[in-house]
């Protein structure tokens, strides 16, 4: 569940970055790299499950339902975090000046 978690999660984050631009991965216009980057990323997230079966831990079915639900839980949290709580938490002065600091 964590490979698929990280791997769609950042490939997310590299590919549709969130509004505030301390929080991005990456800052700048989209580029035909940061697709591939985000195709990499989860290249290696399936490569790290694949070598879970190869090396006897888990089942083909144990990885894939992990995977899945990883990658569902992924795509949730980008959505609201960076939909619905982020938008509040630039809004909020108290936020926004935490959001200063991080940067």
């Amino acid at each position: 569940q964590s490979l698929g978690f990280l791997s769609i999660s950042f490939a997310l984050d590299l590919s549709f970055p969130f509004t505030a631009p301390q929080l991005r991965l990456a800052n700048g216009d989209a580029t035909p790299w940061r697709f591939v980057g985000a195709a990499a990323l989860v290249l290696g997230g399936v490569f790290g499950t694949w070598l879970r079966v190869t090396l006897g831990y888990h089942t083909f079915p144990q990885v894939a339902v992990g995977y899945a639900l990883g990658a569902a839980s992924a795509v949730a949290w980008q959505s609201l975090y960076g939909h619905q709580i982020l938008p509040h938490l630039e809004a909020s002065e108290g936020a926004s000046q935490l959001l200063r600091f991080i940067q």
